[in-house]
């Protein structure tokens, strides 16, 4: 049922991440919102993708939980970028009919 955990090459086990939290939109560059982009852009369909300006003003509520991850060469390869549901509901229920504001 599960696959036996082998060892892993030596090139793999040298390959770090690094776990970032963003407090706000003070400690970002433009390197970085541009990597958090190119993730977006690769990972969701056009129509559900934020652009800069969305971007920008989920990561100033500092009510919700921003994180990016890097690799070795400091890239951004994943990211968590979210606000409480009361904020994103205009945005988020025409997505999801059942989705309720509460």
């Amino acid at each position: 049922m599960f696959e036996e955990l082998k060892e892993k090459p030596e090139s793999e086990q040298a390959l770090k991440y690094k776990v970032e939290t963003i407090k706000g939109i003070k400690e970002l560059d433009e390197q970085t919102l541009k990597g958090i982009l190119d993730v977006e852009q690769a990972s969701f369909p056009e129509e559900m993708q934020s652009d800069l300006e969305d971007l920008k003003e989920t990561l100033k509520n500092k009510r919700g939980i921003q994180v990016v991850v890097r690799n070795g060469a400091g890239e951004i390869v994943s990211y968590l970028s979210s606000k409480p549901l009361g904020d994103a509901y205009e945005e988020l229920k025409e997505y999801d009919p059942k989705l309720k504001s509460e």
